[in-house]
């Protein structure tokens, strides 16, 4: 019966993290013009700009070893793109299309 079922259902167990999330999730990442709060379940919210007026939205994940970031707003930064990441202790130092970016890891 259908029913017995439902009595028995759990969600899945949640998937264990690979090291680089395990050392970035609930961390703040500052750099020059740029703050991002990455969050589990993949959301990313952030600020950038010079006076920090500008908030970020999307997700982040790790793949295949590469900082990979969705922004779903503002508009002017739409878009996704996977980026190298190294890790030393409590910087990170990402490099996309426009070249390194080192950002200081932070407790939330």
């Amino acid at each position: 019966m259908l029913a017995a079922c439902g009595d028995r259902y759990s969600d899945p167990a949640p998937m264990p993290l690979d090291p680089i999330s395990q050392q970035l999730v609930g961390k703040r990442l500052t750099s020059t013009g740029m703050t991002l709060q990455l969050q589990e379940f993949n959301k990313m919210t952030g600020r950038a700009g010079p006076s920090g007026n500008v908030l970020i939205d999307g997700a982040w994940q790790i793949r295949e070893g590469r900082f990979c970031r969705t922004i779903t707003a503002p508009a002017q930064m739409i878009g996704t793109e996977c980026q190298d990441i190294s890790i030393d202790g409590d910087t990170a130092t990402l490099v996309g299309r426009d070249g390194p970016t080192t950002f200081i890891i932070e407790d939330s």
